[in-house]
């Protein structure tokens, strides 16, 4: 048992009515841990004067080290009103070499594996220890979880009767001692049969899949064995505290999910064949009778009507009971009343059951509306406090709204200038606040991120092959939110040099506005052309409805167009050679509710263009285009905490566009580069096929069309936040103007292609993206690979 001395001045000596002065501070004891540790730790500290609550703090500081087994602190006079402290220390040894004895089941290096990563996902062991290495302390508490996680293991692995222990050795003259695990191997039980009894209404098959614990695929009772094809890989150990922490309760939430509410397992019972090996389950259920939902009351509203809020409701009466319409109700009448302010409104139901139905009464306490009374950023050392409020949806006297809350912590994270936005919701208890009114405080602590980088290296992609890029950006460059880029690519089939910058807030006004000058030049297979161009763009963003913006462009260019061998092409490729200018406006509308723009799970995405060019712009190039695209995606399966399983989602994404000459509905004079070819990758890509390979042909050349279409699916598994699996099908084609698409045939005027795929986010590079696709058309497998910029 640890021992605590504390001796004070005022009890030793006579001149305890003065206060005393630490002249000095002592530490003894101590063999690895330095004095200097020790002192800093204690803080206690030269010419401070000395009390009872310093010699308690000290203690506690020390032991919270873990690293010494007892702590005694002492005092000596030395002069009237001067002091010496002396901390005496006993340290925990250290571990020499860890032993494990009695492993023969498992491998004793795989053990020692899992006990040095302190944890295994495969297992489903998620407690944290301090791995046994060389030097570490060895202290009571570790000896313990070492105990522990290892009994686990066995546990999870089916064993049941496992018994382990550990002794310590001497130390030796270092200090160090040795550890010797000693395990007691039990018995690994393996589920030969689950047994239902009592489970009228419900078949054997819909409650066995409803549970974690299943039965082996070769399972049998005393030498009877029989093949299951469905479970011909199922293992069947037995996990105890899963099956009755866990599989009972899904077993009767199954149940309540049916209609029968009052369904409950009464008892299990475990019957073990002779060699205790294989084990038998009786699951006892009573199901109860079946009922479904009847009268439904609310009780206590005041600020929502009752029609209203009955249109919340996910039941209707008459229909089957189900514990997750309750449960789906009672969240969305919670989110109603937390989106008009009242937070702190209390929803009870109340279920009343007869024979056949469930009468529930909601009976509800709103509670006060609650304001907002300020909102406090935290943690933004470099981005200013401005750019961070442009972007709350509440403002001080506002009423507090949870939706709103949530898109101001979306709208901060997509700035890009944070690694992780933390929110949090504080009431305000302020005793100088006399009015009626609730308020709470909205605080954002923000973790910047770095702002400047500098990228560069190789890129590949399917059309380009090898080249190299080279860029600079600054977001947030000022700290107002600014960004600056400077980019350069080359490969094999083009250069690009582009420099841009862009203010998000003009004057301090929603008013974005940017920059840009480039040069492009891009070999095609029979004609190359170059551009030199700039843009300047200007937009603003619409608040209702949420997540909307308006943007506006207007691009000059300079372009030059090669035809390779004009003799031998059509009037329209013959007619594209030479130079032009190009006078343009563009004028779009976005709403984008994605919740991230890598490895994105739920939200939208719908754009609408038209770029007009020629007529009273001026310029040599007459067209107009009309471009829209959306993405829709569904989060179908979120990961659970310590869950082995990732995030899984779905993508629905269709592209459109039509281009013609300004004065007709003909391709007329649309630039040759500004028609649609589809293939590969990209925005008009479309996997299975080779880059641009997809479009109008004429004289024997690809022209493109002034019509295209584009329908990708993606489903995609997140392994982690920068890499993810998907599987993908796309489809499209584009024709020479509008009148010439035609369904009559279905799909089959359509292109196909399919595959799967692999996203990787590279810190400083971007993201590394490699698809390997089937094209239905060309009965071909393509590979696509992208490296080195974002898609």
């Amino acid at each position: 048992m640890n021992k605590l001395i504390i001796t004070l001045l005022f009890i030793l000596h006579p001149f305890a009515m003065f206060s005393e002065v630490i002249s000095e501070v002592r530490v003894t004891g101590n063999i690895r841990a330095s004095s200097e540790f020790i002192i800093r730790t204690s803080r206690i500290q030269q010419g401070k004067e000395f009390t009872d609550l310093m010699a308690s703090d000290a203690i506690k500081s020390l032991y919270q080290e873990d690293i010494f087994q007892d702590i005694s602190l002492d005092t000596n006079y030395i002069s009237p009103g001067s002091l010496e402290v002396v901390i005496e220390v006993m340290e925990y040894p250290t571990l020499d070499s860890f032993h494990l004895q009695g492993v023969n089941s498992i491998k004793e290096s795989d053990l020692r594996n899992w006990i040095s990563q302190g944890s295994t996902d495969t297992l489903y062991v998620s407690q944290w220890i301090d791995a046994p290495f060389r030097g570490r302390t060895v202290t009571p508490r570790k000896l313990m979880l070492w105990e522990n996680f290892i009994y686990g293991v066995y546990k999870k692995q089916g064993f049941v009767g496992t018994e382990v222990s550990i002794q310590v050795g001497e130390p030796n003259f270092n200090g160090e001692v040795q550890v010797f695990v000693s395990v007691k191997e039990g018995k690994k039980i393996t589920i030969a049969q689950i047994n239902f009894i009592g489970n009228n209404s419900i078949p054997r098959r819909d409650l066995r899949y409803q549970i974690n614990n299943r039965e082996w695929g070769f399972y049998g009772w005393e030498g009877f064995r029989k093949i299951y094809m469905t479970g011909l890989f199922r293992r069947g150990l037995f996990n105890q505290d899963k099956f009755e922490n866990e599989d009972i309760s899904l077993i009767e939430k199954y149940y309540h999910n049916h209609g029968f509410p009052d369904a409950r397992v009464d008892s299990t019972d475990y019957l073990f064949n002779s060699d205790s090996i294989l084990l038998k389950i009786d699951v006892f259920i009573h199901e109860g009778d079946k009922k479904y939902f009847g009268i439904t009351e609310i009780q206590g509203n005041q600020f929502f009507s009752v029609e209203f809020l009955e249109k919340y409701l996910s039941y209707s009466s008459g229909d089957l009971y189900r514990i997750d319409d309750v449960n789906n109700s009672l969240q969305n009448l919670s989110t109603i009343y937390a989106d008009s302010g009242m937070i702190y409104a209390q929803i009870i139901p109340r279920e009343e059951k007869t024979d056949s139905l469930v009468n529930i009464t909601w009976e509800i306490s709103e509670g006060p509306r609650v304001k907002v009374r300020l909102v406090d950023i935290m943690g933004n050392f470099r981005t200013r406090d401005k750019v961070i409020r442009r972007q709350v949806t509440m403002m001080p006297g506002d009423y507090f709204s949870i939706s709103k809350f949530y898109l101001t912590v979306q709208n901060v994270y997509n700035l890009g200038f944070f690694e992780n936005v933390i929110p949090d919701v504080q009431r305000v208890m302020d005793s100088s606040i006399t009015d009626s009114t609730a308020y709470v405080d909205l605080l954002l602590e923000v973790i910047e991120a770095r702002s400047g980088q500098i990228k560069g290296g190789a890129t590949y992609s399917q059309g380009g092959g090898v080249g190299a890029y080279a860029a600079f950006s600054i977001p947030n460059l000022l700290g107002r939110g600014e960004t600056f880029e400077l980019e350069f690519d080359i490969n094999s089939q083009m250069w690009n040099f582009n420099v841009g910058y862009s203010e998000p807030w003009v004057f301090d006004t929603p008013w974005s506005l940017g920059g840009r000058l480039y040069a492009t030049t891009y070999d095609m297979d029979y004609y190359k052309y170059r551009k030199l161009g700039g843009q300047i763009s200007a937009s603003r963003p619409y608040h209702i409805p949420s997540y909307l913006r308006f943007y506006t462009s207007y691009t000059i260019e300079r372009v030059e167009v090669e035809v390779f061998d004009i003799e031998n092409t059509s009037d329209y490729i013959r007619s594209q050679d030479g130079v032009n200018y190009l006078s343009e406006l563009g004028l779009s509308v976005i709403r984008d509710s994605r919740d991230r723009y890598f490895n994105t799970t739920k939200g939208s995405y719908f754009l609408l263009r038209t770029n007009i060019a020629g007529g009273f712009l001026q310029g040599d190039i007459n067209l107009r285009e009309h471009l829209g695209e959306a993405r829709w995606y569904f989060p179908i399966y979120e990961k659970k905490v310590n869950s082995f399983i990732p995030t899984n989602a779905l993508m629905l994404r269709t592209r459109m566009g039509v281009i013609s000459d300004v004065y007709s509905n003909e391709i007329g004079d649309v630039p040759i580069y500004r028609l649609y070819r589809l293939g590969g990758t990209g925005q008009w890509g479309l996997r299975g096929y080779d880059d641009f390979s997809i479009g109008v042909v004429e004289e024997g050349e690809i022209i493109g069309g002034s019509t295209a279409m584009l329908f990708n699916a993606e489903y995609s598994i997140h392994l982690n936040e920068a890499m993810t699996l998907l599987f993908f099908g796309d489809m499209g084609n584009t024709w020479r103007d509008p009148y010439q698409v035609d369904f009559e045939n279905g799909l089959g005027d359509l292109y196909k292609g399919a595959g799967a795929g692999f996203r990787m986010k590279i810190p400083m590079m971007g993201i590394i993206g490699i698809d390997y696709a089937y094209g239905f058309s060309s009965q071909e497998w393509v590979p696509h690979i992208q490296f080195g910029v974002s898609f």
